[in-house]
């Protein structure tokens, strides 16, 4: 297993889809994928890209590992104004296992609102709203009130990416 210091130096670099999967590999195969988690957290924005996107690589095994800090990813999500941090971590967040249990109202309300925001990028849109079904439909009231929301986008105003994602929930 590679040292803190050694991680860092690579996250840090410009990093193509070969080294994520070499990265991916050695942090597996070590069985610490837990590792990148600190550099989430970094100041230095590409640190903190350049992990997630190595996590988005992770098998669901793999980041079934990392359900007991689905909060500290979730506050991250909430906090960060990188997006494609955020956009990485909602994608990692998606994958995981989820229960009535698991559903935060902040979380909720934070996928409700940027699912219709035209501030957010497309993708972010797109996983907030895939998100925000799932959480949703642990309970009948929240799946009706997201459908009315769905249904109440006009869609002239979003991508083709959002449309797609809208027909698919309408379906």
């Amino acid at each position: 297993m590679k040292t803190y210091e050694e991680l860092e130096e690579i996250l840090s670099g410009r990093m193509n889809a070969d080294d994520i999967l070499s990265l991916c590999s050695a942090v597996a195969t070590s069985g610490s994928v837990v590792a990148l988690m600190p550099f989430l957290h970094s100041a230095d924005p590409i640190v903190a890209r350049n992990a997630a996107w190595a996590m988005t690589h992770f098998t669901d095994d793999e980041l079934s590992v990392l359900v007991s800090r689905r909060d500290e990813m979730t506050d991250l999500v909430l906090s960060t104004d990188n997006t494609g941090l955020r956009r990485m971590l909602l994608a990692i967040l998606y994958r995981m296992p989820c229960t009535a249990e698991d559903v935060r109202t902040d979380f909720l309300d934070f996928c409700l609102s940027c699912m219709v925001s035209l501030d957010q990028p497309p993708g972010v849109q797109s996983l907030c709203m895939k998100t925000a079904r799932r959480l949703c439909s642990f309970y009948p009231e929240l799946s009706e009130e997201f459908m009315r929301t769905v249904k109440g986008m006009e869609p002239c105003y979003y991508t083709p990416a959002l449309k797609s994602v809208r027909n698919k929930v309408l379906r």
